[in-house]
């Protein structure tokens, strides 16, 4: 495989792991909110299938749940649904934004999925064996495998 063809291989499994990764969070957190809190002022969490940040003037004790708390980490049950779109709430000198997971499984999948597809074929070889077919008659059958170009398998 040539170094650009490897470097697409390497760029699609990661956006193909980056889509997996945000699916299996987005799962989980439609029914879990999973959070830390930064500082006193901030709060970092997963939940409602979104990935959030809030922020307070004073404490923000009241931005996280108090349940199952270790340490500056929280776990809570989300008893409200899924959030489908994007979150936006302030009031005076705190709030909270929130992004839908499934737009980074989306924004991560669809490019991974292409890039895996597109990098399956390597111009100048075998779309089969990946045999290299530099030297060969164009339409010569594979000298590896026995494809030839033109047939259908």
């Amino acid at each position: 495989m040539t170094a650009p063809a490897a470097r697409s291989r390497r760029l699609a499994n990661a956006l193909l792991l980056v889509a997996l990764v945000s699916g299996a969070a987005m799962l989980i957190s439609i029914r879990l909110v999973v959070g830390v809190e930064i500082g006193r002022h901030r709060a970092a969490l997963i939940g409602a299938g979104t990935i959030a940040w809030g922020w307070a003037d004073g404490s923000a004790e009241h931005l996280v749940p108090q349940t199952q708390r270790l340490g500056p980490v929280f776990i809570d049950r989300n008893d409200d649904g899924p959030e489908w779109w994007f979150v936006s709430e302030s009031a005076g000198s705190e709030g909270v934004r929130a992004v839908p997971l499934w737009m980074l499984v989306v924004g991560a999948g669809v490019p991974g999925a292409v890039l895996a597809w597109r990098s399956r074929f390597i111009r100048g070889h075998c779309r089969w064996c990946r045999y290299d077919l530099a030297g060969l008659a164009p339409g010569a059958t594979c000298p590896e495998c026995g494809h030839t170009p033109g047939a259908v398998a």
